[in-house]
This record gives C-alpha cells, structure tokens and sequence, in this order.
C-alpha cells in the first residue's frame, strides 16, 4: 500500500490454522484510491497481491451495506460451526456466517462481489 492510500473496507473470512479450512485465512483490503489488496495467510505462509478495481466497487459497497439488516443478524444465532465473513467499512464492523449471509439482502452482494476476486487472486496465486 502506498502512504496516500486509506483502508475504506475490510473483507475476512477463513482461519489460517483451521485443520478444516482448505484456504486459511484470506482477507480484501479496499482502499481510498481503488487498491484492492489480498493477503492470504495459511499455516504460517504469507502471499499478498494487489490489483486497481474500477471507481463503482466502493459505491455498490455502500449501496449493499444500506441494505444490510442487523436486526435480522441478532435475532438468529449463528450455527455451530459457521464459516464467519468479518465485514468493515468505516468504523461500521459486522459479521455473518457466509452461508446465511448468501441468502441475505446487502450481504449476498458483498459476498457476491467479495468472491469474484477471492477467485481472481486464487488464480493469480497459482
């Protein structure tokens, strides 16, 4: 990241040391100026890549955290055993079990979106 660029949002989901986790711990940094940073942790190995995203991501961001229900959230537990999304944006901070959260308006287009380039960086991974 370079010294102008700002965290707008923050996107983690995964364990680095899970014995279940195929991935471990991966994690989408938005910045101010369009930087979208990965960083993929898993048993104890680190790979960070960077891409420039188009101006509209952090629009749909914010149109989809409008949408967004807490008080659905704290109405249902989350199950045992959830696969959690920890979701930031601002110093908005939210979490949601990421299959419950695929079914949700606001969170089913940040997972949606979120997961676009979690595939796009897996990619670039290899």
């Amino acid at each position: 990241m370079y010294p102008s660029d700002q965290t707008v949002f923050v996107y983690q989901m995964g364990s680095e040391y899970a014995p279940d986790d195929p991935f471990g711990l991966e994690v989408l940094s938005l910045t101010t100026v369009g930087r979208l940073l990965y960083t993929h942790q898993h048993r104890g190995q680190v790979w960070q890549q960077q891409i420039n995203v188009e101006p509209h991501v952090q629009d749909v961001l914010k149109l989809a955290l409008a949408e967004v229900n807490t008080a659905y959230l704290t109405q249902h537990k989350q199950p045992p055993g959830a696969s959690l999304v920890q979701i930031r944006y601002g110093d908005q901070h939210t979490s949601v079990d990421y299959h419950q959260g695929k079914t949700l308006p606001g969170y089913a287009q940040i997972i949606q979106l979120m997961d676009a380039y979690v595939q796009v960086f897996r990619h670039l991974e290899k």
